[in-house]
């Protein structure tokens, strides 16, 4: 099991519109069970990003153990989830007589890991849908001749997921009460 500790990349300095809201983040698996220590790891990465948006006043982990103190709650889902090796290489070629055992075509592998998101924000108490968003996300990494291609492909998947929800939380932050206001009125979803 790998742990890997991540800052958002990129435009992690970028402030985006601020609200005077606290933000609870949940990232959830869907039907398929992943691995804890995975959600873990995205969940925070995810609100460390949210946090250097600086666009909520919290942001907070959500845990139904414990009083929050968000008003808006964002639901990372997470579906769909694969992860594959491909090589370069056919197996006749890294077989061959004629290449006789060449390492660097051994070495030849893109590591993929293939997902559907599923963002969905809701305004606490009552988790009256605010807004959402649904994409699909694929990244394949060659490694260098010393990195790990599991390690590498899922470092730059979470930075990119982290920015992307980051966008998705911090888009339009000081309108959020006007979208939640709108939302309670039309009722529940």
């Amino acid at each position: 099991m790998l742990l890997v500790l991540l800052t958002p990349a990129g435009d992690a300095g970028k402030k985006g519109e601020s609200t005077s809201l606290g933000l609870a983040v949940q990232v959830v698996y869907g039907e398929e069970v992943g691995s804890e220590s995975l959600r873990e790891q995205v969940e925070l990465t995810i609100v460390r990003a949210i946090e250097q948006g600086q666009c909520y006043r919290l942001v907070e982990r959500y845990d139904t153990d414990q009083q929050l103190e968000a008003d808006v709650a964002l639901r990372v889902g997470i579906h769909n989830l694969e992860v594959r090796e491909d090589y370069e290489a056919s197996i006749a070629e890294r077989t061959s007589p004629r290449t006789g055992g060449d390492p660097n075509l051994q070495r030849r592998v893109v590591a993929t890991i293939a997902f559907d998101v599923r963002l969905e924000m809701f305004a606490l108490p009552e988790a009256v849908l605010v807004r959402s968003r649904a994409y699909h996300h694929e990244e394949g990494y060659r490694p260098q001749h010393t990195e790990d291609a599991r390690y590498e492909v899922r470092r730059k998947v979470i930075q990119e997921l982290a920015r992307d929800v980051r966008s998705f939380a911090c888009k339009s932050a000081k309108k959020l009460p006007r979208e939640i206001a709108r939302a309670r009125a039309d009722g529940p979803n």
